[in-house]
């Protein structure tokens, strides 16, 4: 019999417990569904034109200087070799920078 009426007798706390915590619960969804259509006016009046629509392109026109294009290819064909080992050696420049500041963050 104490078994019984003391399980009643939290199940009426239960309740009325989740009768007050509603008014909480409903006050902190009201305040979550008023940031949400906030937060959707501010999306939905976000400016997504292009900027770019009414700009130039001055690159639009530029070109390779074949001559110079050429000479740098004749030199290459000549000597790959050097020009191999000078890629090598800045590539382990490089590659020996990135991996001290990895290794030794500043």
């Amino acid at each position: 019999m104490l078994g019984a009426a003391l399980g009643a007798v939290q199940g009426l706390v239960g309740i009325a417990g989740g009768i007050i915590g509603s008014g909480k619960r409903k006050r902190e969804q009201r305040e979550a569904q008023a940031e949400f259509k906030r937060r959707q006016a501010q999306f939905q009046n976000l400016d997504t034109s292009n900027v770019y629509a009414n700009m130039e392109n001055v690159y639009e026109v530029l070109t390779v200087n074949q001559q110079q294009a050429q000479f740098e290819a004749e030199r290459f064909a000549r000597c790959p070799g050097s020009f191999q080992k000078l890629l090598i050696n800045l590539n382990s420049k490089f590659f020996d920078s990135w991996l001290t500041l990895l290794l030794n963050p500043v």
